[in-house]
C-alpha cells in the first residue's frame, strides 16, 4: 500500500515536523492558503498549525478561514503600517486615536479601490489628523462648557448665604469662568481653521481625482497616455497573481484528493472520484 504512505492510520501517533519551514513548504502554504485551512495544511505538511498561521499572517496571504471582507481590510491595514509615515503616527496619537485613524485611512483608500497616488494619500493622511485634532478641540470646548456650568452653579449658591456669603471666593469664581469663557472662544476660532482646512484638503483631494477621470475620459488622450493610465493600477497584478496561486493551489489540492485515502474507520478509497482521477487496473494498462 504504498499509496498510503504519510496517511496515519487510525490510532496511529502523528508525529509534527518542528523547526523553521522549508521553501518547499512556504511555497505549499502560499499556494494552498486560500483553499485549506491552516489545520489542513498542517496535516498535508506534518506541522502543527500555529507556524502556519503565523506565516500565513507574516505574509499577507489570503487564507480560507478569513472572509473576503477581513482579508481586504487587513491588506490595507498591513499597506498602512508600512508606509514611512506611520511611525509618526503612532507617535502623536492615543491609543483610541490610533485606532480612529487607521480605521478611517481603511475606509478612505479602499473607497478609492486602491487607485491612489502617494500624493493623494499623504492628502488623506493630513485630512484624518485635521479630523483628530477637530475631535480635540470639540472635547475642550465640551470640558470648558462643563465647567462654566459648575461655576455658575457655585457662584449662586455662595450668594444664597446672604451676608455670610464670600465676596472674595465669588470674585475668585467669576474672574475664573471669563477665562474659561475665553478660552471657548479660543477653541470656537481654532475649530472654524481646522475646519476649513479639512474642506480644503477635501476639495483638493476631490478636484485632484476629477482631474483624473477626465483625463482618462477624454476622447483626445492617445493610446500611450490610456496604458499609463491603467499601469497606476497595481492591484491589477496582485489580483492576477493571487488568481493564479489559487488555480496551482487549487491543482495540487485536487491531485491529493484523487490519490487513495485511509479513513478514521479503516476504509481506503480516493476522496475525489472522477473519470479523470479514478485509478484501476486498466487504467494503470494503459499508463
Amino acid at each position: 500500500m504504498s499509496k498510503n504512505k504519510g496517511i496515519p492510520r487510525k490510532g496511529e501517533t502523528v508525529v509534527r515536523k518542528r523547526g523553521a519551514l522549508s521553501t518547499t513548504e512556504m511555497e505549499f502554504i502560499t499556494k494552498s492558503a486560500p483553499i485549506m485551512t491552516a489545520a489542513e495544511i498542517g496535516v498535508a505538511l506534518g506541522r502543527n498549525p500555529d507556524p502556519i498561521k503565523k506565516y500565513i499572517k507574516a505574509q499577507n496571504l489570503k487564507s480560507k478561514e478569513v472572509s473576503d471582507h477581513e482579508y481586504m481590510y487587513l491588506t490595507f491595514l498591513n499597506k498602512l503600517r508600512t508606509q514611512p509615515y506611520y511611525k509618526y503616527v503612532v507617535e502623536q496619537l492615543t491609543e483610541d486615536e490610533l485606532n480612529y485613524f487607521e480605521d478611517s485611512w481603511i475606509k478612505l483608500v479602499s473607497q478609492f479601490k486602491d487607485d491612489i497616488l502617494y500624493s493623494e494619500e499623504m492628502q488623506i493622511k493630513q485630512w484624518i489628523m485635521i479630523e483628530i485634532s477637530i475631535n480635540r478641540v470639540q472635547m475642550e470646548r465640551k470640558k470648558c462648557a462643563t465647567e462654566i456650568e459648575e461655576i455658575e452653579e457655585a457662584i449662586a449658591q455662595e450668594r444664597e448665604k446672604g451676608d455670610e456669603r464670600n465676596s472674595a471666593e465669588i470674585l475668585n469664581m467669576e474672574h475664573k469662568m471669563s477665562y474659561t469663557k475665553a478660552a471657548i472662544g479660543a477653541y470656537s476660532g481654532e475649530y472654524t481653521k481646522l475646519l476649513d482646512k479639512a474642506k480644503e484638503i477635501q476639495r483638493e483631494l476631490k478636484m485632484a481625482r476629477a482631474d483624473r477621470v477626465k483625463k482618462f475620459e477624454d476622447p483626445k488622450s492617445n493610446f500611450a497616455t490610456m496604458m499609463q493610465m491603467l499601469d497606476e493600477r497595481e492591484h491589477r497584478i496582485k489580483w492576477g497573481d493571487d488568481i493564479e496561486l489559487s488555480k496551482l493551489a487549487g491543482d495540487k489540492a485536487a491531485a491529493e484528493l484523487a490519490e487513495y485515502h485511509t479513513y478514521v474507520d479503516g476504509s481506503i478509497d480516493q476522496p475525489l472520484l472522477t473519470p479523470d482521477t479514478v485509478i484501476g487496473d486498466n487504467q494503470e494498462e494503459r499508463a
